[in-house]
């Protein structure tokens, strides 16, 4: 689910849960994103991604990762189903922006330009390989590129991209804001009724 994953259920540094069941159990962590829940059943859609975007200040914009609903390569791009959630630990007022420059305090979203590209230092890794652009869903869905920058410049994502993830979430509070995501159009709608994820705590206790 994460980039380097032809499918999700290949890759263990998942971080996924069942959106249809918001009640938590044992939380499974990540050390790229954190926190995140309990998966129940991977690749098979209704996942949550959690991403504290100042844990991965970028200083070249062209690195930013790559988030997949289902997998990065072959059928799995898109084939899977259900709803995805990407959880962005921004303020919920930031300006959503539809092209660079990406302003202060701004969000930017659009398409992401091309057709299909293979990241070339993974082509042909069985279990690394990935896409960006990912190319057409049945229903002509694309690659989203994204780009955030804190308020104060101290953060910038760089372009990272979202592929077969149908909703994005903006705070990790109760005001948070959900949004569906328009994969053809690169627009986002907030979603009046969805309820937000709320995050588990993260355990210190691990990290002594």
């Amino acid at each position: 689910m994460l980039e380097h994953a032809e499918a999700a259920s290949e890759i263990e540094l998942h971080v996924a849960c069942q959106a249809d069941h918001r009640a938590q159990e044992e939380p499974v962590y990540s050390r790229f994103l954190r926190p995140v829940c309990s998966v129940a059943n991977h690749s098979h859609g209704n996942d949550v991604f959690v991403w504290y975007v100042d844990e991965n200040v970028q200083t070249t914009s062209w690195l930013g990762p790559s988030f997949y609903g289902g997998g990065g390569y072959g059928d799995a791009i898109w084939g899977d189903i259900g709803i995805d959630r990407l959880v962005l630990a921004i303020p919920t007022d930031t300006e959503i922006v539809p092209a660079p420059a990406t302003p202060d305090g701004g969000l930017m979203v659009r398409v992401m330009a091309g057709d299909f590209a293979e990241d070339g230092p993974m082509a042909g890794q069985v279990y690394a390989r990935y896409c960006g652009p990912c190319g057409s869903g049945q229903q002509g869905e694309r690659t989203i590129e994204l780009q955030y920058r804190s308020a104060d410049g101290a953060v910038d994502t760089g372009y990272f991209g979202i592929t077969a993830i149908e909703e994005l979430q903006l705070g990790v509070g109760a005001d948070a804001i959900v949004c569906a995501v328009d994969q053809t159009a690169g627009q986002l709608t907030p979603l009046q009724d969805s309820e937000p994820f709320l995050p588990p705590a993260w355990p210190d206790e691990r990290c002594q």
